[in-house]
């Protein structure tokens, strides 16, 4: 007798349902976010990679800061911010099912500070330019100190009254100098000006020309000797080695500085006076007197 095999309709239904049921049940694989790229450099952070849930924020934490951005459609993120820091250059990033920790790239580990230096704060240097700087323009000074500051220091400014220069100027760490503006006025006339930078009991000292015209030579007067016969000896220096120096005594030439280079001027001349003050003038525009048998210096004019 052959035997018909029949599948009762029920029993399949049931089992379909059953497996349908396993199926939705069962858990389904979610993505895990990878980093591909972790660098941090002067405060600056950029952290990339993949895996995260499309449209999702991504977060990136260290122990002292976070920032974070939004993945795309495809779970690619990029997370960059300015002004992070990440002491111990590791970061945690994470989206809302997963999390994973890297080391950023480019950082230091950060150590204790160091203690505050026991060197005493003094201006070291002290610097004007242009070293010759023409009537009613601006000279820059230039002040440093021997070390940063703590925190900031003021500096206090001083000049020669044929010039305009502020009172102070503040360094702040961690900066060791600063600059500063003087003005020149208009008084068509070489002058040596003197200017001063001092923090407490130190102090810098330095000097600058202020001269009528840019092509004004610098003339100095070593000696001017005037014997009793009326002999008159003038050495002189002038900063343009190629100038003509005349020699005045009192309203009248009495001659021309013979040129001995390198800048060098000397000459002899008859005059018919016992006393009196020797100028200078050169071709340029220079000029500087001194009176004869003194021992003080000579003065620009």
């Amino acid at each position: 007798m052959r035997r018909t095999d029949r599948r009762i309709p029920g029993a399949v239904t049931t089992a379909a349902l059953v497996l349908a049921t396993v199926l939705v049940l069962a858990p389904i694989a979610q993505a895990a976010v990878s980093v591909s790229r972790a660098e941090l450099s002067g405060g600056q952070l950029r952290v990339e990679g993949t895996g995260a849930q499309p449209g999702s924020t991504v977060t990136v934490r260290s122990s002292a800061s976070s920032a974070a951005a939004t993945a795309d459609s495809k779970g690619f993120f990029r997370v960059e911010a300015s002004g992070f820091s990440a002491p111990d250059c590791r970061v945690t990033v994470s989206d809302p099912v997963s999390s994973t920790s890297t080391t950023v790239s480019g950082c230091t580990t950060s150590t204790s500070a160091p203690p505050p230096s026991t060197t005493t704060v003094a201006v070291s240097r002290l610097v004007v330019q242009p070293a010759k700087t023409v009537q009613a323009s601006t000279a820059t000074g230039t002040v440093t100190l021997n070390r940063a500051p703590d925190a900031s220091v003021t500096v206090l400014l001083s000049a020669d009254g044929q010039v305009a220069i502020p009172a102070s100027v503040t360094i702040t760490a961690p900066a060791t100098s600063a600059t500063f503006p003087i003005t020149t006025f208009a008084l068509d006339r070489t002058f040596l000006i003197h200017v001063s930078a001092g923090i407490s009991t130190t102090e810098a000292q330095t000097t600058f020309y202020q001269v009528p015209t840019a092509q004004t030579d610098i003339i100095s007067i070593p000696t001017a000797t005037l014997s009793k016969n009326g002999d008159l000896k003038v050495s002189a220096t002038s900063d343009n080695p190629g100038v003509t120096l005349a020699a005045f005594f009192g309203d009248t030439q009495v001659g021309v500085l013979r040129n001995d280079g390198g800048g060098k001027f000397s000459g002899s001349f008859k005059v018919n006076a016992q006393d009196g003050v020797v100028v200078l003038r050169s071709n340029v525009g220079g000029c500087s007197q001194r009176s004869v048998n003194r021992p003080t210096g000579w003065q620009y004019c």
